[in-house]
Formats: C-alpha cells, structure tokens, sequence
C-alpha cells in the first residue's frame, strides 16, 4: 500500500534491502534525532515504534531510488491506511522522506504491508512504568523486522528482566533484589498475592508445576543471552529456531504476567 510518494512513483520494483551497516544505524538515528529537534516527534515517533525496512528499488525509467517500507500488522495496517487522506499524516511521511534524503538516502516511496504470520507469540504490551522497559520492547520489534531473531534476543531478554524488576518494586518486594537475574525476580514476584490465591484454588498443584518450569525456562534464557547472541562477541550464535524459541518463552511470561497481576 503505497502511504506517499514523490510522484509518478506508482510503478516501481524492489531491487532488495539496503545494507544494514553501522553507519546506516547511526543515519537512521540522526533521521530521528532531526526529526525531533524540528518539533516533528510525531514523525520521530511513527519511525521508532514502526519496525520499518529501506530498500533500494527502481521504475520503467531505469531511475534508482529508496522506499521506506513499514512491515506491520493486519491491525497496524488499517491504522496506517488512514495516512493516505490526512493531511497531517501525509505531512510527516514527507518530513521523513526528506531528512533521510538530506542524510544521502534518497526515499522517494513509502509504504505499508502486512507481514506474514512469523510463528512468533504476540508481541507483550503490558503497562510500564520503566522507561528501558519500554524502549527494549520497541527496539526488540525493530530488530525483528529488520534483522531476524537473533538481532532480537539481547532486547527481548531486557525488556524481560527490566520488567520482572518493575513488578517486584511495584508490589513492594523488594526484600532480596539488590542486584539479581531474572529467575530469582520471577521467584520473588510469586511472592505476590495473586499468586498464593492460585496455589489455593484446585490447580494449585498443576500450576505450582507450571511456574517452577517456566522459571526453570527463564533460568536459562540469560546464558543464552550472554553466550549466542550479539549482547557481545560471541563466536557461535543461536540458530533462528532456537532464537524465535527464546524471543517466544521470554514474550510468554512477559504476556502471563501482564494478564495476572493488577493493573
């Protein structure tokens, strides 16, 4: 779905992705930072919480160009849909285009589609109250779309350890965290009172089963962080079943206790 377009763009072909190097991060980063600086953070912000690729492309004249692609959801889809007839949308696709242009990209498309179903659990949104929570969730989406799995671990694992970190000083446990992994918080939040109330209904013995092999999961999960992913230099990195394996065991617990602790 094209979203704008410099004009008479409408008949183009994706050549493929555009190297992902680290000079490219950083111009997608400064893409951001200008963005803002030019009190367009609306623009800045559809970039960072948009997974997005850039592709290099070209038309029936043989003119080579840019599209900004945004990768999404059936639901983000119809969001983004609407951009083709708002003014203020449309305005900040634009803004977008222009500030990569000045930064030697030239993105002269973009565009939305709907990713197909990537055998992955639906990525948490549950209510944060920290802010590397937040920014590791959306980082880790990003990643996922433009990198793979693999790229995604360190993130996702993050956002997970922040999280149960969050949980235990929101329900005043705090006794014993100092400076701990994420198993020891996914034991301490068990300390919570939602939780004996399900050790006492007539699953208590399924589910006592349950959280000890979800914690035994999570026990393993930082290893793996530290030893096969990018976190650091590892020589021997997770496969990308084995990735979407950890991204998925990490989202479910995140999706779990989202679900049972109050809001």
């Amino acid at each position: 779905m094209n979203l704008w377009d410099r004009g008479n763009a409408s008949d183009y072909e994706l050549e493929c992705p555009m190297p992902s190097t680290n000079g490219h991060a950083k111009t997608i980063q400064k893409v951001k930072e200008l963005l803002t600086l030019r009190n367009l953070a609306d623009a800045a912000d559809l970039l960072d919480r948009t997974p997005f690729s850039l592709y290099e492309a070209h038309n029936h004249f043989n003119d080579e160009f840019g599209v900004l692609r945004f990768e999404v959801s059936m639901a983000r889809y119809e969001e983004l849909r609407l951009f083709r007839t708002d003014p203020y949308s449309k305005h900040l696709l634009g803004a977008i285009a222009d500030v990569f242009w000045e930064l030697t990209i030239y993105i002269r498309i973009i565009d939305a589609e709907i990713t197909e179903d990537s055998g992955l659990v639906a990525p948490p949104d549950p209510p944060i109250t920290l802010v590397i929570v937040d920014r590791a969730l959306r980082d880790a989406e990003i990643l996922l779309a433009q990198a793979g799995p693999v790229s995604a671990v360190d993130r996702v694992h993050t956002a997970l350890h922040g999280y149960l970190l969050d949980q235990c000083r929101r329900a005043g446990i705090t006794d014993g965290i100092g400076d701990p992994n994420s198993s020891r918080l996914f034991g301490l939040i068990q300390r919570h009172p939602v939780f004996t109330q399900a050790n006492a209904g007539p699953w208590a013995t399924q589910m006592t089963s349950l959280l000890r092999a979800l914690g035994s999961i999570i026990s393993v999960l930082e290893p793996l962080r530290n030893r096969g992913s990018v976190a650091h230099p590892n020589e021997e990195l997770l496969s990308q079943a084995e990735a979407m394996l950890f991204i998925n065991s990490a989202r479910t617990v995140i999706n779990y206790l989202a679900a049972k602790l109050p809001r």
